[in-house]
């Protein structure tokens, strides 16, 4: 719990629809719901592509490029903001 209080981490999973993620703009990866917005000016590949796949899957793609380390699949964890409701 105190763990939780000084991250401001809820330990429950939370759960978007596709119409959440539409209007929070947020992104999906493997069923993952992830919030980049404070990130996109510090991507490497540049805000574009982030801003393109607000509010999308962007499984495919992520895996295509091959600078997505095993590194910067850990750091997703960072920016992750629950589940997609299947």
């Amino acid at each position: 719990m105190l763990i939780s209080l000084l991250f401001n981490m809820n330990l429950e999973p939370t759960f978007f629809s596709i119409d959440e993620i539409k209007t929070k703009e947020y992104i999906i990866i493997d069923n993952n719901v992830y919030d980049f917005k404070k990130f996109e000016e510090k991507h490497p590949g540049g805000a574009k592509v982030l801003v393109y796949f607000r509010g999308k899957n962007a499984t495919d793609k992520f895996y295509k490029i091959e600078a997505h380390t095993d590194e910067i699949k850990k750091n997703l964890n960072y920016f992750k903001v629950g589940e997609l409701i299947n």
